[in-house]
């Protein structure tokens, strides 16, 4: 995101003498975060919430599951990069450049938890496995445009990937829940 004053509001002050591959490493590493944040959330609670309405048909238990997935995986991932990025660059890491990297990966987990779960809310659960998974398809199809897009890769190619990466593991909450699915469900 660029503020007014053409500075990325996202990635952290550059040293002075940087150079502008050291700005794009930064968005590149923004984006990366985003996107693994992002991605884990949308695609573990899509799978969830697939699996939880196919094997109950009961909103209440879907939508428990479901918060309490994006709760926990939000904060594991913010830890995991917190962790992380303190063993990428070892001691010489600042605890700043950590934390930022956690709030990056935490908050993206979250939102990306909000992408299946959301229509659930607002839908039947007849109707909401349909839209949140053609909700999961777009939102991943863009995150793999503009990973291709930051990285120089093949825009198309990259999102189909990510798509395909998600649908697979939606696909595997599905036939867990429909494995066993509650009597009458």
């Amino acid at each position: 995101m660029i503020i007014p004053n053409g500075s990325d509001l996202f990635a952290d002050p550059e040293p002075a003498g940087s150079s502008p591959v050291m700005g794009h490493s930064r968005t590149a590493a923004l984006v990366r975060d985003v996107i693994l944040g992002g991605q884990d959330g949308l695609v573990n609670v899509l799978g969830l919430v697939l699996g939880l309405a196919v094997a109950t048909a009961d909103s209440r238990v879907v939508l428990t599951g479901g918060l309490a997935a994006m709760l926990s995986e939000s904060i594991a991932m913010a830890g995991v990069a917190y962790t992380s990025r303190g063993a990428e660059a070892g001691p010489a890491s600042s605890a700043r450049r950590r934390a930022w990297a956690a709030f990056v990966v935490g908050s993206s987990t979250l939102l990306g938890s909000l992408v299946p779960l959301v229509w659930f809310v607002l839908l039947p659960i007849a109707d909401a496995p349909y839209a949140a998974v053609a909700a999961a398809v777009v939102v991943l199809f863009g995150a793999g445009v503009e990973r291709a897009r930051v990285s120089g890769g093949r825009m198309v190619r990259a999102g189909l990937e990510l798509v395909a990466i998600g649908v697979v593991s939606a696909l595997a909450g599905y036939l867990i829940g429909r494995l066993l699915r509650a009597p009458g469900a």
